[in-house]
């Protein structure tokens, strides 16, 4: 796996997150040209790691976060017009070159799911349940036929702060939904974060390797 095509957070970098957000709504050539330069940038990047060792690369980790705890960062429409076409170029330059695409996203990006799968993912993580509007049964059900999953174990609640047992019975759901027909992977919803009780990790892993509802 190789990594990190975040073209919108690679844009905003540069130009500082809450000015980024401004420059979306009040100076699209400008973001157009900017993220225009990154994406040539990860298109060539990943194009030339898979072109020298064909057939070797299975996944290609992309990302841009487009949500937060209660939505979307900005409008659908402006994301769809601004930042889709861009991942989308870069998803056909690793799809051509035989390799699948893996996409993270933090935060509540249900409304944008569908746009997603337009724009060429084949894998979304991670999964951040506890944000406003996720649900993994409307989530499998709506996309669980063109999507794998990958996450969804809560690093914001469930593994920092419940018991061995509140993690195994979130494990288990997760698995019974997301699992349904294959198509996912368990695992957290980010990074494991400090303080993170390490029998709660234990409790992660062992219920997963001992759980088959199928």
């Amino acid at each position: 796996m190789v990594s990190n095509g975040n073209i919108f957070e690679t844009s905003w970098y540069m130009r500082g997150f809450e000015q980024m957000l401004m420059d979306v709504m009040c100076d699209e050539d400008l973001v157009h040209a900017l993220m225009g330069r990154v994406t040539d940038f990860y298109t060539a990047f990943f194009s030339r790691i898979l072109e020298a060792v064909p057939g070797e690369i299975d996944l290609v980790f992309t990302a841009d976060d487009i949500g937060d705890q209660r939505g979307l960062l900005m409008p659908y429409e402006r994301w769809e017009r601004m930042l889709k076409p861009y991942h989308r170029r870069m998803n056909d330059a690793i799809h051509q070159r035989g390799a699948r695409v893996i996409y993270h996203t933090d935060g509540s990006i249900m409304d944008a799911v569908g746009g997603l799968v337009e724009m060429g993912i084949d894998v979304l993580q991670a999964l951040q349940f506890s944000a406003g509007n996720m649900d993994p049964v409307r989530l499998k059900d709506g996309f669980g036929d063109r999507l794998c999953f990958e996450g969804g174990v809560s690093v914001q609640t469930t593994l920092p702060f419940g018991t061995p047992e509140d993690v195994r019975r979130e494990v288990q759901e997760r698995i019974s939904v997301l699992g349904r027909g294959g198509g996912y992977v368990l695992g957290p919803s980010h990074w494991i974060q400090a303080g993170t009780p390490p029998e709660n990790i234990a409790a992660m892993f062992d219920t997963a390797l001992s759980f088959y509802p199928y």
